[in-house]
């Protein structure tokens, strides 16, 4: 399966705990959500961001206000220009929703019967039934899934200080063998292709996994090469669905 499309999505959640007024926002109108969009890997001007949605400046005026009212978006002058500003998102994005899926919600049920005389495995289901149920009832958490991978990178990078992007990797092959998350490998260097594959097969596909390592590998291989690394190519693929590729590239 290719990155997701937000196509379907009705609303999304962020959480502006770490701007100015801290808080959950949904945002249901579609122009705001294309502008979030927009605005999800760099920053932007008014003109940039017209040009990107084809929208009049005009009419992107009144909804840009109101986002950063909202506290989703911050700006500041331009350096080059004082008459112009530049836009960027103030908040994170938590959870989108999606359309529901009985077969997660049966996934779910399936893993937890599996695992609840398991002790070996019960935690390790727990999660994966919590995420497949979300995503049942239509509501994918896949953002804070890679919040949280970062959040993780972070800690892995300060205990070991991998050097380099060898160091790294060869950290997070480590790291996902001891914890039973799968096994690490190197798809392609040129450009950079992982795969990881679960050890676990699973009948419901869901991406929020998957983003946990994206947000994993983005965090530990920016700081141990000093280059800002982003995913931007996933895929799931295997009949179990517990094959994970993405292509990191610096940016």
């Amino acid at each position: 399966m290719s990155k997701k499309s937000r196509t379907h999505s009705e609303f999304e959640i962020y959480s502006t705990c770490e701007g100015g007024v801290p808080g959950l926002v949904q945002v249901s109108e579609p122009l705001h959500r294309d502008i979030m969009a927009a605005l999800r890997d760099r920053n932007l001007s008014t003109t940039e961001i017209s040009e990107a949605l084809g929208k009049a400046q005009s009419t992107l005026s009144i909804h840009l206000d109101a986002l950063v009212n909202m506290g989703l978006l911050k700006s500041v002058p331009d350096e080059k220009d004082s008459r112009r500003k530049i836009f960027s998102r103030s908040c994170t994005e938590v959870a989108y929703s999606k359309d529901c899926c009985k077969d997660g919600i049966a996934e779910s049920k399936r893993l937890l019967a599996e695992s609840i005389s398991n002790p070996d495995t019960f935690h390790k289901f727990l999660i994966r039934a919590f995420l497949m149920n979300s995503d049942g009832k239509g509501l994918s958490i896949s953002p804070a899934m890679k919040v949280i991978g970062g959040l993780l990178g972070d800690t892995l990078f300060g205990k070991h200080k991998p050097s380099g992007l060898e160091g790294a990797i060869e950290l997070l092959q480590d790291f996902y063998e001891r914890n039973g998350l799968g096994e690490v490998c190197i798809y392609t260097f040129m450009p950079l292709t992982i795969i990881v594959r679960d050890d676990y097969d699973f009948e419901y596909m869901t991406d929020s996994v998957a983003k946990f390592s994206h947000g994993v590998f983005e965090r530990v291989l920016s700081k141990a090469t000093g280059e800002t690394y982003a995913v931007t190519s996933a895929e799931i693929f295997g009949t179990g669905n517990n094959y994970y590729k993405f292509i990191l590239e610096p940016s």
